[in-house]
């Protein structure tokens, strides 16, 4: 089975409301099972909002129950959603995070691994850093995850492309000035990696930012294949195949020809930023 149907679940969170936010969700994956959905997605800190700020520490209690409900609920799909997520070594340190569930269980969680530190955003005030970048292997599909900030750094797509994903799940809380650039990178990082790339933003507004929405589908060639509505909740659902990778492959070998020795100059650079 190489086909799968894919739901972007376009959604405007209430800051710190978890219980309201989690009955969107239900809501929303009931409707997905109707429509049989293999892999429903939700954007960046859906059960939350992305403006919480000092709330993250005081609603976690219910955001891990939320999650437990969700994994009660999601029948044969499977679920990428953002939360907020405690260390696992050290208690009161937080991540900002996606969780993968399946079959009534968490699968994993990864964390953002590039936190906006300018302008509107305040991460590093609130989040620490994950240094890992994870894939994952659900029932359908291989899948890896970046979270909003993330896929502005190309060498994130590009490991989660050379450990096997066939899509690259982006969930964001992106403010409407991104979008025009925003967009532009959904597809740059579909053809520099030849793959699908699944991305699902914030709708509405938190504090006074718009998020842009416009979640999308692109091909493994930077084709749109479905396009959420701006600004406001949507949902949309879409059917690609993934044979569609090995063909868009043969004719763009990129993977093929990545090198090592041109990512450890990377690496060679990335410490040389560093020196005095």
């Amino acid at each position: 089975m190489t086909r799968l149907k894919i739901g972007l679940a376009q959604i405007a969170p209430k800051l710190g409301a978890v219980k309201q936010n989690l009955d969107k969700h239900l809501e929303i994956i009931e409707n997905a099972k109707n429509q049989k959905v293999d892999l429903l997605i939700f954007p960046e800190l859906s059960l939350c909002g992305y403006y919480a700020k000092d709330m993250y520490y005081e609603i976690l209690p219910k955001v891990k129950n939320a999650i437990d409900t969700i994994c009660k609920n999601c029948g044969n799909l499977t679920i990428i959603l953002g939360i907020i997520e405690e260390n696992k070594r050290i208690r009161g340190v937080l991540h900002n995070s996606a969780v993968v569930i399946e079959n009534g269980k968490v699968v994993g969680t990864t964390q953002k691994v590039y936190l906006p530190d300018y302008g509107m955003f305040e991460d590093m005030k609130y989040f620490k850093p994950g240094n890992k970048i994870k894939v994952f292997k659900t029932r359908k599909c291989i899948l890896g995850i970046a979270i909003c900030e993330d896929f502005w750094h190309p060498e994130v797509v590009h490991a989660i492309a050379l450990k096997g994903a066939e899509i690259a799940v982006l969930i964001s809380a992106s403010p409407f000035m991104s979008r025009e650039i925003g967009e532009m990178l959904n597809k740059i990082r579909a053809i520099e990696n030849t793959i699908f790339i699944a991305y699902v933003n914030n709708a509405g507004a938190q504090e006074g930012i718009v998020f842009w929405g416009g979640s999308e589908i692109v091909s493994p060639n930077g084709n749109v294949l479905v396009k959420a509505n701006y600004v406001e909740e949507d949902f949309k659902v879409c059917e690609i195949d993934l044979n569609d990778i090995p063909r868009v492959r043969a004719g763009m070998p990129i993977l093929r020809d990545a090198r090592k020795a041109i990512l450890e100059e990377l690496l060679k650079a990335h410490g040389e930023l560093n020196e005095d």
